[in-house]
């Protein structure tokens, strides 16, 4: 096994980026430039912030890691094996391209992958033209136990599935991009789509709402997504109805119940779901950010392909977009 250290820099110290290191409730490492610091194959070595408050944080988090005000302050210094993304939507475009012309050879990116289609294109053509491999954070994909219930249901375990019904909180493309890309990680892209805008609930950006919507995928199974008000609580659920049985995925991803059908013990000739004899299984414990970055260590290492990729990503842009369209929403 190799025992190199690939050098790493993160633009955009926010929460994702740095903060979240403070949050000491939350699996660790929960930032990117946390990930960095604690994975063993991995050096901070660069950081770029333009907000004078932010850099007081990462100074105090990461004393030493020197501090740009722009990545392109950074690329004149040094180009990193690895460089991580975490700005705001409308800045992804702009950044990957400086990252891809710098030929950083891992560009990861946060989703949204960008705030259009034809940005998203020219992000994916820019690193396939510099030799840069694009990574997009939809995090769920890098869980493995997430990824063995994926083998789960493409081998049958749960036989055919009839419905699915998925909810989140927040905005389609700030949040509920999680469960649309999670859901074309495990039943391909959808062939149809419905969408309408709730306008009940809540998101902290006037340029992201909130969608309920119905997909319909290749194989014919049918999802329901259902949104909430994010400033009441968080949710990340998936219901998974097939003729074997349930899987549920509840508590943000965290925890998985598997329920079989069972003859039913009060009716005769009937079955139903044994809720009583469900199957518990948590999912990875730790940040699900280690696994991402493995995962971009074993790329550079040449042992593995990449979990999230650009034209995954641009899969699930294209498809909320559909969604966020007014072409998608019912005629009165």
């Amino acid at each position: 096994m190799s025992s190199e250290k690939y050098r790493a820099a993160v633009i955009g110290c926010g929460r994702i980026g740095l903060s979240l290191a403070e949050d000491r409730r939350r699996p660790k490492p929960a930032s990117h430039a946390e990930a960095y610091n604690l994975h063993p194959r991995t050096e901070l070595v660069g950081l770029v912030e333009k907000n004078p408050l932010r850099q007081v944080v990462a100074r105090r988090l990461f004393p030493g890691v020197p501090i740009f005000e722009t990545s392109n302050e950074l690329f004149a210094t040094m180009v990193p094996d690895i460089v991580s993304i975490a700005t705001w939507h409308n800045t992804h475009y702009s950044e990957v391209l400086r990252a891809a012309q710098a030929r950083v050879p891992i560009v990861i990116c946060e989703k949204p992958l960008a705030i259009s289609i034809c940005e998203g294109q020219e992000m994916i053509a820019a690193c396939a033209a510099s030799g840069s491999l694009l990574f997009v954070n939809h995090s769920r994909r890098f869980d493995p136990v997430l990824a063995g219930i994926r083998r789960d249901i493409k081998s049958g375990k749960l036989g055919k599935v009839y419905q699915v019904t998925g909810w989140y909180a927040g905005g389609i493309k700030s949040i509920g991009t999680h469960l649309v890309d999670f859901l074309i990680y495990l039943f391909g892209d959808a062939i149809e789509c419905w969408g309408r805008r709730n306008p009940l609930t809540h998101s902290s950006s006037t340029e992201d709402f909130a969608v309920d919507a119905m997909l319909e995928f290749e194989d014919g199974v049918r999802a329901c997504l259902q949104s909430t008000d994010i400033s009441q609580y968080g949710i990340f659920e998936i219901r998974l109805l097939g003729e074997r049985g349930e899987l549920f995925i509840r508590d943000s991803g965290r925890i998985v119940e598997f329920t079989e059908v069972k003859p039913s013990p009060i009716y005769d000739r009937f079955s139903e779901l044994s809720y009583a004899e469900r199957t518990t299984i948590q999912t990875t414990p730790d940040g699900l950010l280690f696994h991402l970055i493995q995962n971009a260590v074993d790329c550079l290492d040449k042992t593995a392909p990449p979990i999230s990729t650009g034209m995954d990503a641009l899969t699930a842009l294209c498809l909320v977009e559909r969604l966020c369209s007014e072409n998608y929403w019912p005629r009165k």
